[in-house]
């Protein structure tokens, strides 16, 4: 398998090629193509063939510091009992970052900090004063509170204690009158029931009377009247009894 790169700094033939780490061959053959570019040809072990496939990817690094470049690939696995590409394959390849990109790329990044910080310093020295000074009111206000609050206070501290001292004494009478007017309840109560009791048998006496007088001579029964359609009903007058009559026979 091979892989055309623009930049073939630090490839050279028998540097390593490794996958997750492990070296599975070397490099075996480095050429210039007639574009310019540089044909880099990989020799893999037989026995590691079976992880390269047409997805996988190729790209370079340094081994520490000072060390060999070696060549870095990415796995794409034959599923088990599929034989191995025997193709010739042709990888992409992503070549490593050189020490002048890093510190191009470590100079943006410094610019870039510098211009956040010029910001920040710009935002504090401008408005940092105007919020300390608000801080200070804020202060100031909750300072001349906390003294009007604390001599309020002062102020009323004996007049709340009298309230609270004139709550509780009619608390203790509300309550010693609930249960004095409780006792007092429960005392009447059985006289109470004996009264009613009576007073009802004496009105069931009354309508028993009331109705052994009815039909007697002392409430004689009303005779029917024919009243004519066009005059009005004419009702009887009861004439008082006299001496005689009122007076019960002595025979």
């Amino acid at each position: 398998m091979r892989f055309r790169t623009d930049d073939a700094t630090g490839l050279w033939p028998g540097n390593n090629v490794t996958l997750s780490g492990f070296r599975i061959g070397k490099v075996s053959e480095v050429s210039m193509a007639s574009d310019g570019l540089v044909d880099v040809t990989l020799l893999i072990l037989p026995r590691y063939r079976r992880l390269i496939g047409p997805a996988s990817h190729a790209s370079s690094a340094q081994e520490g510091l000072v060390g060999d470049t070696v060549v870095i690939l990415t796995p794409d696995i034959t599923p088990a009992g599929e034989s191995a590409p025997v193709v010739d394959l042709r990888l992409p390849f992503q070549p490593a970052s050189r020490p002048a990109d890093l510190l191009k790329d470590l100079a943006e990044t410094r610019l870039q900090l510098d211009t956040t910080l010029q910001a920040i310093a710009s935002v504090v020295e401008e408005d940092l004063p105007d919020a300390v000074d608000q801080v200070d009111g804020t202060l100031t206000d909750v300072r001349r509170l906390a003294r009007t609050a604390e001599s309020e206070t002062v102020r009323t501290a004996s007049v709340t204690r009298e309230t609270l001292r004139l709550y509780q004494q009619t608390g203790e009478q509300i309550g010693s009158a609930s249960d004095e007017a409780s006792t007092a309840l429960q005392e009447t109560s059985p006289a109470l029931s004996e009264t009613l009791r009576e007073i009802k048998q004496l009105s069931a006496n009354a309508n028993r009377i009331l109705q052994q007088l009815a039909g007697t001579f002392l409430f004689p029964p009303d005779e029917p009247q024919s009243v004519s359609p066009d005059e009005p009903p004419v009702l009887p007058v009861t004439e008082p009894l006299s001496d005689q009559e009122s007076a019960p026979n002595k025979d």
